[in-house]
C-alpha cells in the first residue's frame, strides 16, 4: 500500500530542518540508491521534500503539498498517490482520519500489486520532549490480516 508519511514534529541538533532535510537527500541521492530509494518528509516549519528513484518498482511515485507528502511504489496504477493526496487535502478532521481515508483512497485505486497484508500509522507530537512515549499521538500496526485498513480503522 502507499505511504502516507506525515511528521509532525521539531528536527533537533545544529542543522536548521531545512537543511536537516537538505543534507539527507543529498547524502541519499549521492550514497545510498539514488535510483531505488524512496522517502519523504515534513519538518515542524512545514519544508516538505520527496524522492522517488528512477527505477523503483513501478508504479511508483510521489506528491507533496501543504505540509504533507504522499509516496507510493508497487503500485497497480500511477492514479493512487495522486489520488492519495488529493484526498488527503479534502479530507475535513484530524490528522489521523485525514491519513486513513488517504489510505482507503489507495486501496479503493487498486493499491499495491502484491495485495493486502499489513498497515500502520504513526503520528508524533508537533512539541516534541525528547521522551518517545510521550511524544507518540498515535501509534496503531497491524502486522498481518486480510484487511489491514479495516483493522487499523477499527
Amino acid at each position: 500500500m502507499g505511504q502516507l508519511l506525515v511528521e509532525v514534529g521539531q528536527m533537533t541538533g545544529r542543522l536548521s530542518p531545512l537543511a536537516y532535510l537538505q543534507s539527507l537527500f543529498h547524502w541519499i541521492q549521492e550514497f545510498v540508491a539514488e535510483f531505488v530509494a524512496q522517502v519523504g518528509m515534513v519538518d515542524a516549519k512545514g519544508n516538505v521534500s520527496a524522492h522517488t528513484g528512477k527505477k523503483c518498482i513501478e508504479f511508483a511515485g510521489h506528491k507533496t503539498g501543504n505540509n504533507f507528502t504522499v509516496q507510493a511504489n508497487i503500485m497497480a496504477s500511477p492514479t493512487v498517490w495522486p489520488l492519495m493526496a488529493m484526498t488527503f487535502e479534502m479530507t475535513d478532521g484530524d490528522l489521523a482520519e485525514r491519513m486513513m481515508e488517504a489510505l482507503e483512497t489507495a486501496q479503493a485505486e487498486g493499491g499495491d500489486l502484491r495485495g493486502k497484508q499489513s498497515a500502520s500509522m504513526l503520528i508524533v507530537s508537533g512539541n516534541p520532549t525528547g521522551i518517545p512515549w510521550k511524544d507518540t499521538v498515535l501509534d496503531l500496526r497491524v502486522e498481518d490480516h486480510p484487511e489491514p485498513l479495516k483493522q487499523l480503522r477499527r
